[in-house]
This record gives C-alpha cells, structure tokens and sequence, in this order.
C-alpha cells in the first residue's frame, strides 16, 4: 500500500503490515467478489467485537490535469485495489476521509486484525535486546509489526532522515555477522509513502555494506538497490536505532495474531452506564491456561467520538487545558484466592 493525500499513515501501515500474510486481509472483506450493487462489506473490530462497516466501491479520482491517479491510498504495483477500498473503510469507521487524519498504529492492527496488540517504547541499553529478542519471536509466530517515531509533523525529519510523528510498517528481524565477528541486530522497515529518505548506520548507499553482508539480508533484497529506498520505501536500521540518544524509531507495536493456534475472541458489551464511574465483573477462568489468555477493556478508537462524550477536558503537564479524544478507562483484575483478593 502506498499512502495518498491524507494523514493516515497509521492505518496504512497497519494494513500494509497485516497483508505480509494475505489470509488476513482476506478475512477482512466479507464480500470476496464484485457486484452489481457495487456493495462491499467489510469487518473491524470495534470496542473488541466485529463490526460490519458496509461502503460502495467509488473512489475519488484527482480532477482533469493532474493525471488519472487517485487521491487517496493507491493501488498495488499489479494494481490490486484492496488497499483504497480497505482505507475507504477505515475513514468511515472515522466518520469521513479527513477525520481519519491522525491515530495510533495500535488502534488499527486491533481494528483489523481483533490481535491483541502492545506497545514498546523508552527502549535503553538494557531493555534493547530483550526487544529485538521479542520482535525475534514475532517473526517466527508471524505475529504483525509495525513501528513510529517521536514527533508531531511528519514534513519534517530527525536525524536519521526519518520523517518525524510517522508511522512504519516492520517487515522482518535478522542478525548480520560482520567479517571480524561482530553480531549486529537489524529490522527492514518500510514507509507507506513508497520512499525514505533513511540516511542513519547502513542506509541505501552506506559503504560498509559489503557482498557477505548483503548476502545474509533475507528474501535475497540487496539493500544497495536504490530501488528499495525510493520505490518500495525500505530501509534497514540496527537495532540501535531505538535508542534515544540516536532517535531513529521511537516505539514498535506487535500485534500477537494467533488465528492458526486456535485462539477465539469473546466479549461483553456493556451499556447505559452513564454516571456509573466503577463496573465490578466476575469471570471464571480454567485452573490452567497452557497457551494464555488476554483480557481487554476497550471504548472506542482515537477520535472516533466526540470529546463531548468522552471524559472531556484535563490539564497538561505544562498547565495548558485540553480534550480527551477517547475515553480514559483504567482496568485493574483481581484473584480471588479463598476469602481473600489479591
């Protein structure tokens, strides 16, 4: 997928790290063929259950003079027309294309997928190997990744050549061994935009790339090809990367898609709580969960409602008044142990 002329770089990234295994974008579309209605229907998962959210397939084009493309998310290379009607979707869900401007990559891998999903960021020295060994793992579980990085503009750049409050898809871990030993910690990382501008430790046309190491990149991708920087929008970065001393990425999601382990979603929706500020619920658990188990309390996406209907105004840290765009919820679980909870 490649982002269009709207702000949404969080779904189309989440989209573009969902298709790495195309069953799942599949599943998606609850209409499989075209129609004579030009209906479609499609499902998300909202509040943690599935929505169906129906939408018809015209899309905009930009006006005579400016090429027939579209406006928004573009078609695939071999012109596989998911993606815009997938973001066509999603921008409903939001309440229109503009709307959709601006959100959070977790919100999206859970809207799309039901996969739990978490989040990792303040990385430091310590922490930074225990992430990687964690993205390690997701590739092997063909778990869903996709990262972002600080800031708030995106027309601007770090000093990674990274754009700024952006959202990126991560397509694989692996290690590389230099000639004198050396292990070094790397991920592929792709901008929705089709190109990078990435100019941090082994960019497109850094000179310590060499034959051997390319060779241990995976899927046989030279990363010297500037193909891959200005058409597909992939980058390779080590893993320190995440350090905030160097800034490159700031936070990476994992969204734990385990539909081939039989995993199953169930849910409880409950309504007509206004003014009831505490809920207590009892759940009955098996005495042994050998694959695990996850628990969830959701409300509705980032700016999907309006503030009015949310916990509304609260101060900052630098005393500026401001709005919740989604309802605050805290969740606390309790084990009942005999008379006791702990």
């Amino acid at each position: 997928m490649i982002q269009g002329g709207i702000g949404n770089c969080y779904a189309i990234a989440s989209a573009a790290a969902v298709a790495e295994e195309p069953d799942r974008i599949r599943d998606i579309f609850l209409t499989q063929k075209t129609n004579k209605a030009g209906i479609l229907a499609l499902t998300f998962y909202i509040r943690g259950k599935p929505w169906v959210i129906t939408i018809d397939d015209e899309l905009l084009f930009h006006y005579p003079g400016h090429g027939a493309h579209l406006i928004f998310s573009q078609p695939s290379k071999n012109g596989e027309m998911w993606g815009p009607l997938l973001e066509k979707a999603w921008s409903k869900v939001r309440g229109n294309f503009l709307n959709s401007e601006g959100g959070m990559n977790v919100n999206t891998l859970r809207s799309f997928t039901s996969a739990p999903v978490f989040s990792y960021s303040q990385v430091n020295n310590d922490s930074l190997k225990d992430l990687f060994n964690k993205m390690r793992e997701a590739d092997e579980k063909k778990y869903i990744m996709t990262a972002s990085s600080h800031g708030s503009n995106d027309s601007m750049y770090n000093g990674c050549g990274v754009a700024m409050g952006h959202a990126y898809s991560v397509l694989q871990t692996f290690q590389m061994t230099k000639a004198d030993g050396e292990v070094i910690d790397m991920m592929i990382v792709r901008n929705p935009w089709g190109k990078t501008g990435y100019s941090w430790k082994w960019h497109q046309g850094d000179p310590n790339w060499t034959q051997d190491l390319i060779s241990q990149v995976p899927f046989g991708i030279d990363p010297t090809n500037e193909d891959m920087s200005t058409r597909h929008g992939i980058f390779f970065m080590p893993m320190e990367g995440m350090l905030p001393q160097n800034g490159c990425l700031s936070d990476i999601q994992i969204g734990h898609a385990r539909e081939n382990e039989g995993f199953s979603d169930n849910w409880y929706d409950k309504i007509d709580t206004e003014g009831q500020e505490t809920q207590n619920y009892t759940f009955t658990l098996p005495q042994t969960l050998d694959e695990g188990l996850y628990i969830t309390i959701e409300s509705y996406y980032y700016n999907m409602i309006p503030y009015q209907c949310t916990t509304g105004y609260y101060t900052d840290m630098y005393g500026n008044m401001r709005y919740n765009w989604h309802p605050l919820l805290f969740f606390t679980v309790y084990k009942q142990v005999g008379d006791r909870e702990e």
